[in-house]
């Protein structure tokens, strides 16, 4: 699973499945995190820290259909539900944030009629004008005070078709003035920086012919990514620090394969990336080549094996990397049945740990300093600090995002 646009809809499908073995009870206490965080839950975007909880942003989306049967036949009805926000990035020091709405589109007898934004209707790209409605994400962006700007992005993200593309804030800039995405469906990516504003404007950084659709993995703080072409070809991309000029391309990598190349971070002049293991000709995992963890120094030329996945020859992604703390994580095992462990990986001492954390799915967030983890276990949403192994459930459903916060005054 480790092209960008399938980790989406694996991140919604597992932000929106409800297995029993993870159901989390419902708590009567306040709503409260030991860090202050941004979280998307249910249709809103809600600020949590020691305090409490407030909501910064609800979205609902509406629709009407006609009964097509019963004795309500032919009866015009109307219903509202929670808008699907996701993609949620924060800049830690100053609360700003921006996340994409997914609008589907009219199918099936129902028509989605408007989108209603913090108690402001918001228009949607149609087909004609007052039209059946196209599926599209909205890029919305605002601080700790509200929304600041709404733009629907690129025109060509918003289809009638059923391809389904997306629009998917990534990380800011370092002060947070521009936001970088990504967009692009199973075919192409490309990466677009975006002010951060009330009439936000887009620049267009790293073309679609200049990647494959498995997506590119800038780590915070770092300014190259590893970049690899559908040729076959690996290369280093420059990050443009302002976000206001497109990235510089380095030439091909020699005696570095694309092939099988998974989940790459660029430290330094180290990428850390996992192997895919050895398939027969059913895809059938050969289990005496299983995948494998890897270190390569760019300035050596030296590689070697870290860590190998035993038995198993493909694997989700690394859920992140802090290039403060030093620090990668990962997980093994399967996250749909509850058995799947979390590790972190040192990059100095080259040792691996495992974090108590049970039946974890995922990773959200990591703090500025590495010290906190932002989770899913299940359906529920936890806290943990790293130093510590202290566990906190934050009582937010069917969180769908989250960052943690590093507000300065």
């Amino acid at each position: 699973m480790h092209d960008t646009l399938r980790r989406a809809a694996l991140t919604a499908l597992l932000a929106a499945s409800a297995t029993a073995w993870a159901d989390p009870v419902p708590s009567t206490d306040p709503v409260v995190s030991p860090v202050p965080l941004l979280a998307l839950s249910e249709g809103k975007l809600m600020y949590v820290d020691p305090e409490g909880a407030r909501a910064i942003v609800e979205c609902e989306q509406f629709r009407e259909f006609r009964m097509l049967g019963g004795p309500e036949k032919g009866v015009l009805k109307r219903e509202a539900k929670p808008c699907t926000l996701w993609n949620l990035v924060v800049h830690p020091s100053t609360g700003r944030w921006a996340m994409t709405a997914h609008i589907s589109s009219s199918q099936f007898g129902n028509k989605m009629t408007h989108v209603r934004l913090s108690g402001r209707d918001i228009p949607t790209p149609r087909i004609t004008p007052g039209g059946v409605n196209k599926s599209g994400d909205f890029i919305i962006m605002g601080d700790l005070d509200g929304i600041i700007g709404v733009t629907t992005g690129r025109p060509e993200a918003w289809t009638d078709n059923g391809i389904f593309r997306t629009q998917s804030p990534q990380q800011f800039t370092q002060d947070g003035a521009r936001v970088l995405v990504h967009t692009g469906d199973h075919s192409y990516l490309e990466w677009w920086s975006w002010s951060f504003g009330p009439r936000s404007q887009g620049i267009r950084v790293l073309d679609r012919n200049l990647q494959d659709s498995a997506g590119v993995f800038p780590v915070k703080g770092e300014s190259r990514a590893v970049l690899r072409q559908k040729n076959g070809s690996v290369r280093i991309a420059t990050l443009e620090p302002t976000g206001t000029k497109p990235w510089k391309i380095g030439p091909p990598l020699k005696n570095v394969p694309r092939k099988g190349m998974l989940v790459p971070f660029l430290v330094g002049d180290t990428v850390y990336y996992y192997r895919e293991g050895f398939f027969d000709e059913n895809r059938a995992c050969d289990e005496s080549k299983p995948g494998t963890y890897r270190r390569l120094n760019l300035r050596t030329g030296e590689e070697r094996v870290w860590r190998t996945h035993d038995t198993w020859c493909s694997t989700g992604e690394f859920e992140g990397l802090n290039s403060k703390r030093r620090t990668l994580y990962f997980i093994e095992g399967n996250t749909v049945a509850g058995t799947a462990r979390m590790y972190e990986y040192s990059l100095d001492s080259d040792e691996v740990r495992e974090l108590e954390i049970e039946a974890v799915s995922d990773v959200l967030d990591i703090s500025e300093d590495g010290g906190t983890l932002l989770v899913r276990a299940g359906q529920l949403f936890l806290a943990y600090n790293v130093d510590t192994g202290e566990v906190a459930r934050v009582d937010l459903r069917e969180v769908r995002g989250a960052g943690v916060l590093n507000l300065r005054e």
